[in-house]
C-alpha cells in the first residue's frame, strides 16, 4: 500500500471554499481574515490535518523562530540542567533551540560564531565557563547582533558593549556558602572551583574571601583554594594532594557538581567523607542522589530560561537589560550532609 501523500495548501482552500493566498494569510497570522472566513479555513485545515510549512512562513515573516545555544561542555550538568529548560521555554512560545557545543575551547567558540554567521537565527544564547570579555569574541557577537539576530550572554557580562546579559550572582552565593558553615561552627573552610580565570569562579573566589575574618583571607587564599579543571578527576587529585600535605578544612565550598563529585572521591579514599560539611553553590539534580546529600545553593532553572528569552526579546525590540539572577537555597528549611548535626 502506497504511504498517503501530506495535504497540500490548494485541497485546504478547495474544502473551505476560498483561494489559497487566503488560505495562506489566516494560517500565518493570528488576526488575517474575517471571522467566518477563518472558522472554515481552520476547520479545513484540521481536518485534513494540514500544517504550514516553517521554511516557507520564515522566507514570509523573516524570521526563523530559532535560537542557538552556545554551551561550554554539555558533559556539565549545569549547562544540560539549562539547556534542558531552555529548550522547553522555547518550545512553549513557538521557538526552536540549536544546541551547539564548544567543549571549553576558544577556539571552537571562535569558530562556532563564525559558523552562526549562516546559519538564519533568531537569538542566540552564549553559556560558556570561558573569559569571553575579549576582542576575538566581542565583535563577532557583535557583528550578529548587528546582523538582526538578538545576542545574549549568561555566564558573563560584557562590559563595553550593548550586549544584553543574563547572570548568576555566584559572588552572593559563595559568600552566603560561607556565612552558613562558620555559622554551624565550622573554623577551616577550603573552596574548590574549576577554573581561577573562568569568570563565575573569579565570582565565587571574591565572594568567598569577602564572607571569611580579614586575619584569615591570605592564608585562604594561599592553601585553601583549590583548582580542578572542571572535571572530578583533577578535582580528586588537588584536594588528596591538600589532606595529605597536612591542612584538613574542616568544610568546603564547591562551584560545581563536578567539582563535589571529585571532592567526595578524595573524601572517601581517605576515610574522611563524614569529618567535612560541604555546601555546593551549583545546585543541578546530580545532587539529589548523593548520600549523605551537601546542601546546595542554585538558580531556579525554569525561572533562568524564562528571563534568558524576556531578555533576548527585549533585545530583539532595542531594550537590552542586564539582569542578574539570584542563587538561594535549593530548599533553606532542609540541611543536607552533616551540616548542622
Amino acid at each position: 500500500m502506497a504511504p498517503s501523500t501530506p495535504p497540500t495548501i490548494h485541497e485546504v482552500a478547495a474544502l473551505a471554499g476560498v483561494s489559497r493566498s487566503t488560505v495562506s494569510r489566516i494560517l500565518n497570522s493570528s488576526t488575517g481574515g474575517p471571522p467566518e472566513t477563518r472558522k472554515r479555513v481552520e476547520a479545513a485545515a484540521s481536518t485534513l490535518g494540514y500544517r504550514p510549512s516553517s521554511a516557507a512562513r520564515s522566507l514570509r515573516s523573516g524570521r526563523s523562530d530559532l535560537i542557538a545555544l552556545i554551551v561550554g561542555d554539555i558533559r556539565q550538568p549545569y549547562f544540560g540542567s539549562l539547556a534542558r529548560s531552555l529548550e522547553h521555554a522555547a518550545e512553549a512560545s513557538g521557538r526552536g533551540v540549536l544546541l551547539l557545543d564548544i567543549d571549553r575551547s576558544m577556539e571552537r567558540l571562535r569558530s562556532t560564531l563564525a559558523r552562526a554567521r549562516s546559519i538564519p537565527l533568531d537569538g542566540l544564547v552564549v553559556a560558556v565557563g570561558l573569559d569571553i570579555d575579549v576582542p576575538e569574541i566581542r565583535e563577532p557577537l557583535m557583528q550578529l547582533q548587528s546582523s538582526g539576530v538578538s545576542v545574549v550572554t549568561v555566564t558573563q557580562h560584557l562590559r563595553y558593549s550593548p550586549i544584553p546579559s543574563v547572570t548568576v550572582a555566584h559572588a552572593d552565593a559563595a559568600h552566603s556558602a560561607v556565612e552558613t558553615l562558620r555559622s554551624k561552627g565550622n573554623k577551616q573552610i577550603a573552596l574548590v572551583v574549576g577554573d581561577a580565570d573562568a569568570p563565575h569562579d573569579r565570582a565565587s573566589t571574591r565572594g568567598f574571601l569577602d564572607a571569611l575574618p580579614h586575619d584569615e583571607r591570605e592564608h585562604a587564599a594561599a592553601h585553601l583554594i583549590l583548582r580542578g579543571s572542571f572535571q572530578p578527576g583533577s578535582t580528586q587529585e588537588a584536594v588528596t594532594a591538600l589532606l595529605q600535605s597536612g591542612h584538613r578544612p574542616d568544610a568546603f565550598v564547591t562551584t560545581s557538581t563536578f567539582a563535589t563529585l571529585g571532592l567526595l572521591n578524595a573524601l572517601e579514599d581517605l576515610g574522611l567523607r563524614e569529618t567535612a560539611d560541604i555546601v555546593c553553590t551549583e545546585h543541578t539534580e546530580v545532587l539529589d542522589f548523593l548520600r549523605p546529600r551537601v546542601m546546595s545553593y542554585g538558580v531556579d532553572y525554569e525561572e533562568y530560561a524564562s528571563a534568558i528569552l524576556t531578555t533576548l526579546d527585549a533585545a530583539a525590540e532595542g531594550r537590552p537589560a542586564q539582569i542578574v539572577v539570584d542563587a538561594p537555597p535549593v530548599d533553606p528549611n532542609r540541611l543536607y550532609g552533616s551540616v548542622g548535626s
